[in-house]
């Protein structure tokens, strides 16, 4: 510990701008933390020989691979195994959730999902490059969403859950939201439900507070009365006082064509949609909750997909929906998880003496023995250092 400390004082007294000096002790630290990685990864794969021998596994080679995890890059060499009749395998890779054509871990994934469902792919890079220890460009995201959305899919879809999801099912009450604007009155939830016990359809007070606003602007005074008035009250008498209130205003400067136009306009609004205002807890359902406003439950997608000139493939729209989806009920990283799972990617046998093989054991080490540097560091000397010393350090 002592040489460590003394290797970081090193680099502060080194370096008099403050970025640079912080810059250089964030890559001593990186690479020492990826350096050890790697040797962590080499000693599991070493471990989880014996037990691919005991399957009548043969060691073919060993391949050198790169894997950006959430700390950082981490290069570590591993066993390719052969067997007749069967796949080649890399235990070490399904072990730890290395996917064959990814270069990234599933939580250096869900990270980066978790930033690309607030952030768009360009913005989502720049973050990921500033405060993580690998770089990625937008291009890799959007193929990532659209990989991760793809799998995500697969695992829900194998679920349990999902094996009568064609078979028909009677339900007491089914609600259906729609995003306001033309082709959701009445009518055409009447065509979508067909034939039912009875519909019930409600105006969502979003677009209603916002049309009253928006018509009442020449008497804002009077804007959260009449929301009041039917939204709470649901008093016909009530709304035509403020409304006859909100006209006898039209005069002097707001005696315009326009004022009149808004309040008539208002008052015909009211007139039709009035069945539809009608508060649920008036309107003795046999229910007792409804699922609240569509612009509220929708905005989590509506934020993320519309607007800023987005352009949506297929595949990349239905990965980012199932991901922010996952978000919202907090399951992201379960099947994100789901399909590295190491009892569906080794045998049992072999988990089993994975297991037993990576326990924590109270020996005392030698030290680390080998390794290679990147050039990121300011100091490249202190690596050979510590492989001199750092069997002192029991980790």
């Amino acid at each position: 510990m002592e040489l460590i400390v003394t290797e970081i004082v090193k680099i502060i007294k080194s370096e008099t701008n403050i970025i640079k000096r912080e810059k250089a002790i964030a890559f001593f630290f990186l690479n020492f933390i990826r350096e050890l990685m790697s040797l962590a990864l080499e000693r599991a794969d070493q471990e989880l020989s014996e037990s691919m021998k005991n399957q009548g596994y043969q060691i073919e080679k060993k391949n050198q691979r790169s894997i950006n995890m959430a700390f950082g890059e981490a290069t570590y060499v591993r066993r390719r195994y052969v067997k007749a009749g069967q796949e080649s395998r890399y235990p070490l890779d399904k072990f730890m959730g290395f996917d064959k054509y990814n270069h990234y871990s599933v939580l250096a994934v869900r990270n980066i999902l978790g930033v690309s469902s607030v952030a768009a792919y360009r913005n989502t890079a720049l973050a990921v490059n500033c405060l993580s220890g690998f770089n990625i460009s937008h291009a890799q995201i959007g193929n990532l969403v659209k990989t991760a959305g793809q799998k995500i899919k697969e695992q829900q879809e194998a679920d349990s859950r999902y094996d009568a999801q064609t078979a028909k099912k009677q339900v007491p009450v089914l609600y259906l939201e729609g995003d306001g604007g033309a082709g959701y009155a009445k009518k055409d939830f009447d065509e979508i439900v067909g034939r039912c016990a009875k519909h019930e359809h409600f105006l969502d007070v979003f677009h209603l507070n916002k049309k009253i606003k928006d018509r009442l602007c020449f008497a804002p005074e009077l804007q959260g009365k009449l929301i009041y008035a039917l939204e709470f009250k649901y008093d016909r008498d009530l709304v035509n006082t403020i409304l006859n209130t909100a006209e006898s205003k039209l005069i002097d400067e707001l005696n315009t064509v326009q004022n009149h136009e808004h309040l008539a306009r208002l008052r015909s609004y009211i007139d039709r949609r009035w069945d539809d205002i009608k508060p649920f807890k008036m309107r003795n359902l046999k229910v007792t909750k409804a699922i609240g406003s569509c612009e509220s439950n929708h905005r989590k997608y509506t934020y993320r997909v519309k607007g800023q000139g987005k352009y949506w493939s297929k595949a990349g729209a239905e990965g980012m929906l199932r991901i922010l989806t996952c978000i919202k009920n907090h399951d992201l990283e379960q099947w994100l998880n789901s399909d590295f799972e190491t009892g569906k990617l080794i045998s049992l046998e072999l988990q089993a003496a994975a297991r037993d093989s990576l326990k924590r054991r109270h020996e005392t080490h030698i030290g680390i023995q080998h390794g290679a540097l990147t050039t990121e560091v300011a100091d490249g000397s202190y690596l050979s250092k510590f492989n001199r010393k750092l069997n002192h350090i029991n980790y």
